[in-house]
């Protein structure tokens, strides 16, 4: 086996390792194809591929970034809230005057998703 084998190989379990979390998210978050779609930057048929197992999500490109992303905030979430997912949903669904808007739609651009991210680092930080 060579060196590119080996690296391909790897990619391969760490797109398909990124695929499963990002699914594991929208279900645990009880996310439409639609929002988890938009918050990744692809189109709703790629979700439905991504449940079939016809493709992944490649964790060296954009779409890969901002998978890691959301599940910092996804695990950022869990440190504050634990594992109580419908209190996670009601934080993401509610309107949060740090980002004029719901969490959830704020995630929607890069931008957003980057403030939200910042916002919920701030806070673990003044938990220490």
């Amino acid at each position: 086996m060579d060196y590119n084998t080996i690296q391909d190989n790897n990619n391969i379990g760490k797109n398909e390792v990124l695929s499963k979390a990002i699914l594991n998210l929208k279900d645990s978050w009880q996310l439409s194809n639609k929002d988890i779609a938009e918050i990744i930057g692809v189109d709703s048929s790629f979700i439905t591929r991504l449940k079939k197992g016809q493709t992944q999500i490649e964790h060296d490109k954009k779409t890969g970034q901002l998978s890691l992303m959301l599940i910092r905030v996804f695990r950022s979430l869990g440190a504050f809230l634990g594992d109580r997912m419908t209190a996670q949903q009601q934080w993401l669904d509610s309107y949060n005057r740090a980002f004029n808007s719901t969490p959830i739609d704020a995630m929607k651009n890069v931008e957003g998703l980057s403030r939200v991210v910042i916002y919920l680092d701030a806070l673990r930080g003044s938990e220490g």
